[in-house]
């Protein structure tokens, strides 16, 4: 619910915009977290820029980053063809873990939808197509627990450490 918003403030600052990610703004008491952060790549803009949005509210877009000459985005995902969004892929992550045990109650949420290609920029390892979904009962996240969920078929699998 959070993405039109998201959109919304983007398209004020650059039309050509493209997502490349999203986040919860750290963990959050409950499964279905109200704070995201999207971040955008403007081609035209040559910059990065991220977009808040709380409780259904998005800020003004703002400028993040500045981009290298001749930065690139790869392996887009099309936000509209994701089959297992945010909430889902919590659900689904915590019925994973819990089959091993006890998962901690706070959670915190990111997902990839694009790689940025920088000339002379290094590989991030970044998986566009996947949530990371972070379980943890504290802020430190020393008890956190990992999982990754496709974003079209929906299968989890543990990260380990």
């Amino acid at each position: 619910m959070a993405w039109p918003e998201a959109e919304a403030a983007m398209r004020q600052v650059a039309d050509d915009a493209i997502l490349t990610s999203v986040g919860t703004g750290g963990l959050a008491l409950a499964d279905v977290p109200d704070s995201w952060s999207f971040a955008l790549f403007s081609a035209s803009k040559n910059a990065l820029y991220l977009v808040s949005v709380e409780h259904g509210t998005a800020q003004p877009a703002r400028r993040w980053l500045e981009a290298k000459a001749n930065t690139k985005v790869r392996t887009v995902i099309d936000i509209e063809a994701v089959e297992v969004g945010a909430a889902e892929a919590v659900v689904k992550a915590r019925e994973f873990g819990e089959k091993s045990g006890s998962v901690p109650k706070n959670v915190m949420v990111s997902g990839a939808f694009a790689e940025i290609e920088a000339p002379g920029g290094v590989d991030t390892g970044i998986k566009p197509g996947v949530w990371t979904v972070t379980f943890a009962s504290g802020t430190d996240l020393a008890d956190a627990m990992e999982f990754e969920v496709d974003m079209m078929s929906g299968v989890v699998t543990a990260v380990e450490e």
